[in-house]
């Protein structure tokens, strides 16, 4: 049975690594709220909705998901995405 690895950071560098995961964090989240398009393609919903993007296909396939359909593209609102979210998705 192999042992788990395991490595200790010196809390300096365990600073530094929070740090810039919240900055990075911060920074998905405002590109995601700012003033863009409301309408996302099925990647950036998948990304928004932390779904894996064949979950998500099934999702809109069923038509138990918000979207627009665009010849094959398949197009998403954040906020039909936000509101199915509220209604317990």
């Amino acid at each position: 049975m192999n042992a788990p690895l395991r490595f200790e950071l010196p809390p300096e560098a365990l600073d530094v690594l929070v740090e810039e995961v919240v900055a990075r964090v911060l920074e998905r989240l405002e590109r995601t709220r700012s003033g863009s398009s409301p309408w996302l393609t099925l990647a950036q919903a998948a990304d928004y909705l932390a779904l894996p993007r064949g979950r998500l296909y099934k999702l809109t396939a069923a038509k138990a998901i918000p979207c627009r359909r665009v010849g094959s593209r398949i197009l998403l609102r954040r906020d039909e995405l936000d509101a199915w979210l509220d209604a317990d998705g």
